[in-house]
């Protein structure tokens, strides 16, 4: 997989085949920065938390959906506390033992 966190699309998106995954956000085509009604991640806990302000660009403001699984129950406050700048009405979607999905819509702006 080139260009992670993803595969193929993510490098078309962004481009970067060769750049480290988490300078890619200031390199995002315009076009594609808020679009997104949903941006689904299922990484380890603290990638999601690297990726907050990456993967809320994606998301449309005031309405994108997104759901974060990778985590378990007792991260849940620190994945919250890293996307909750950007994301609002966090509820739990789905356990599977203690594995964790996690569901927030993006704020409006400023």
């Amino acid at each position: 997989m080139k260009g992670s966190p993803g595969s193929e699309l993510w490098d078309t998106i962004t481009g970067a085949v060769s750049k480290d995954p988490y300078e890619v956000a200031s390199s995002l085509p315009h076009n594609r920065v808020g679009t997104y009604d949903m941006i689904m991640a299922n990484i380890i806990a603290q990638s999601l938390i690297s990726l907050a302000s990456t993967l809320a660009s994606l998301a449309k403001v005031g309405c994108g959906r997104i759901l974060l699984s990778g985590l378990q129950e007792n991260q849940i406050q620190a994945v919250m506390h890293a996307y909750s700048p950007y994301f609002e009405n966090f509820k739990v979607f789905g356990t599977s033992d203690d594995w964790v999905v996690l569901e927030g819509t993006r704020k409006p702006s400023d």
